[in-house]
């Protein structure tokens, strides 16, 4: 068998470039052919040196980090100092009924996440995609994961496009590009070489992505680019660089605990000190001060803030919408106004008359179906 000498680096060189090259340089160098496509011992060699045809999974949140995150708050370290002085003072049932407080609100939180997880985990054996690829002289179905660099993808409308491909036969072929540049219009696709340099992708009319599909015609394709070396790989990258940030909601906890903090330590010290001043001892007024600081603290609020985003979930699930963390349900509470100009990707892409404008009156469509 011979070894392919195109290496992994020099794919991902070419990957910017593929537009600009004939076909059949194109074939040439992945060691391919339109009559015979790749041999399953190629194709088999090539999946052992590009991977299997699947972006990387994000690796799920640790079930011990999921529940411990729920006691990384203002207001659940407030409730843990008040335990502790509580107990301070000699009152072990009421840091008692604050700790149970808190933890009921981290099993709370964990239940919740962990259900949302599970599910979204098991809808992933739900969907297994496959690809028609030329192997052989043959055409065969085989698993995406399968696919790999060199395979020629056989195009007939309605195919999922498994992998990063460029056109080397169209016929009247259209792709639905919506997934990856959000334009909902069928794109033509050509095979001849484009010649202007640095070409936005959604204008590479040659090319064929992972995670589109066929609308219309058929043609082949010779895929040049698998799993996280994808065009969806590289979104998948850049979403996975991008830090989650707070949520209002977090944002006025974290501010109201910390200025619940500065108000009740500095009643604490002004009752301390004039009790001093008033010729009271010590210890009794600590004691009292201490008991001030704990009432200040809302021992309830953690709780409510949890069970009102759980409910939040289960209330998206039986919409059939699936939401993997609490805070996503806060966020997307807050939304106010949605401005929208993706015709087709979002809405249905029809238009319809409400009215019609002519010089001497207005007909609402409405009006005249009555």
């Amino acid at each position: 068998m011979k070894k392919s000498q195109f290496s992994v680096r020099q794919v991902q060189e070419y990957a910017a470039t593929w537009y600009l090259q004939e076909a059949a340089e194109i074939l040439a160098k992945l060691e391919t052919s339109i009559a015979l496509g790749l041999s399953t011992a190629a194709a088999e060699q090539n999946l052992t040196k590009y991977g299997r045809n699947a972006l990387p999974e994000a690796e799920p949140r640790p079930a011990l980090i999921v529940f411990l995150s729920y006691f990384w708050s203002i207001p659940v370290a407030l409730l843990t100092l008040a335990a502790i002085l509580s107990i301070a003072t000699g009152s072990q049932v009421d840091a008692l009924v604050i700790m149970g407080v808190v933890v009921i609100n981290a099993v709370l939180g964990y239940v919740t996440e962990s259900k949302s997880e599970r599910i979204i985990l098991s809808l992933k054996n739900l969907v297994n995609p496959t690809a028609l690829v030329v192997r052989d002289g043959q055409a065969i179905e085989v698993e995406s994961q399968t696919v790999v660099v060199g395979d020629l993808l056989v195009l007939k409308p309605g195919s999922y496009i498994a992998a990063d491909a460029r056109v080397i036969e169209s016929q009247d072929l259209s792709v639905d590009e919506s997934a990856l540049t959000g334009e909902s219009i069928p794109v033509a696709k050509a095979s001849h070489a484009l010649s202007k340099q640095d070409i936005p992708l959604a204008e590479r009319n040659n090319m064929i992505y992972s995670g589109t599909f066929v609308t219309g015609g058929q043609g082949l394709g010779v895929v040049v680019a698998t799993g996280q070396h994808t065009e969806m790989g590289n979104i998948q990258a850049l979403v996975t660089e991008t830090k989650i940030p707070q949520t209002p909601l977090e944002i006025q906890l974290e501010r109201a605990g910390g200025q619940l903090v500065l108000l009740s330590s500095a009643v604490c010290i002004l009752v301390l000190g004039l009790g001093i001043l008033r010729g009271y001892g010590f210890v009794e007024m600590l004691q009292t001060s201490i008991a001030l600081a704990v009432a200040a603290v809302p021992e309830g609020l953690p709780t409510v803030a949890t069970i009102t985003l759980a409910l939040g979930i289960n209330k998206m699930r039986q919409q059939g919408v699936l939401v993997r963390r609490l805070d996503a349900i806060e966020a997307l509470g807050s939304v106010q106004t949605i401005c929208l100009d993706k015709t087709g990707t979002l809405t249905t892409n029809e238009m319809s008359v409400v009215e019609i404008q002519t010089p001497n009156s207005k007909i609402r469509l409405e009006d005249s179906q009555k």
